[in-house]
């Protein structure tokens, strides 16, 4: 038996559309409730999401706390420079001596070679400096680049 025939037979045109209202009200009543919870769903998914990403933050300024400053890193270089260029100019002076004196080759080595180890040891020391700044800058920026890439900057 279809709707059409049962209305002619047994039900008036007004119980029929009132069936039909009160079918469509509880569909949408019920589409409504299904829209609630995945709202609900979504809100409580985007919470923890915020949650972790403030972890993150948290951990990231955490760690930024451990890395030299620019500032701090510029001095100790500069710092450096200034030993080095004082160790050349010891070289130097060291060298106008001998040509004054004309000291023999193993008075002049056994002077230069600790000057010139301290020399190296220094250069050593400043290019490890170097390759730390660059390697905190790439770590700086790939935590940057993560965090822009998930805080959407």
């Amino acid at each position: 038996m279809t709707g059409i025939e049962r209305v002619n037979d047994n039900v008036t045109l007004k119980e029929y559309i009132e069936r039909i209202f009160d079918e469509r009200e509880k569909a949408l009543n019920q589409a409504f409730r299904a829209q609630q919870e995945a709202l609900a769903l979504a809100t409580h998914s985007l919470e923890l999401r915020l949650e972790k990403l403030n972890e993150l933050r948290a951990e990231v300024i955490t760690d930024r706390a451990k890395y030299a400053t620019t500032d701090k890193f510029d001095t100790e270089l500069g710092r450096i420079d200034d030993l080095i260029q004082v160790t050349k100019d010891a070289l130097v002076a060291i060298n106008l001596q001998l040509q004054r004196d004309y000291m023999r080759k193993d008075t002049l080595d056994s002077i230069l070679v600790p000057i010139n180890n301290q020399l190296s040891q220094l250069n050593e020391w400043r290019n490890q400096v170097i390759g730390f700044g660059i390697a905190f800058s790439l770590l700086a920026c790939i935590v940057g680049g993560f965090l822009a890439r998930h805080f959407g900057f």
